[in-house]
């Protein structure tokens, strides 16, 4: 009797930039936890414009205390932490404002967040932001594109996941 071949289904998506600026490797984000895959695998932003969108459609898994950071996950499955700077988590809500819950969902493109980056670099603090993947392992990261321009119509991230 002939075995039948396993069939697999593979996906391929793209994460688009969250925020103006230039890409860096995930080695080079100016921070000793991030720049390593504790919390997830990606890459960094330098950003040139203070303004957060949305990468792909999803949800709102999480928001820091200030509003620093966001855990948002894809209609996919796949689930990515953007941060605002380094040790921003220290500062107030005043340089993150928002109106995020929780639960909200959004449509890639959506503007998410907004700050100021003059008045973060004044307070001291360095304005690389990192996007990475949590659930890495699920995914298989066929390309990113750092050190380039990029801003948040282009791809920053294509991924694969085998069903």
């Amino acid at each position: 009797m002939q075995k039948s071949a396993k069939l697999t289904k593979r996906s391929i998506y793209q994460i688009n930039s969250p925020l103006k600026g230039i890409a860096i490797e995930q080695t080079n984000i100016p921070d000793d936890i991030l720049n390593t895959s504790l919390c997830g695998v990606g890459v960094g932003i330098v950003p040139n414009v203070g303004a957060l969108y949305a990468p792909f459609d999803g949800v709102i898994t999480d928001i820091s205390e200030n509003s620093s950071t966001l855990f948002l996950k894809s209609t996919y499955g796949l689930e990515l932490m953007i941060q605002v700077g380094i040790h921003t988590e220290l500062l107030d809500y005043s340089y993150f404002p928002n109106t995020l819950k929780i639960g909200d969902s959004f449509h890639r493109g959506k503007l998410l967040l907004t700050f100021n980056i003059s008045e973060i670099q004044t307070s001291g603090y360095n304005t690389a932001c990192s996007v990475l993947i949590r659930n890495h392992k699920q995914f298989k990261i066929l390309h990113t594109y750092p050190e380039a321009k990029i801003s948040p119509q282009n791809t920053l991230i294509r991924v694969s996941r085998t069903f």
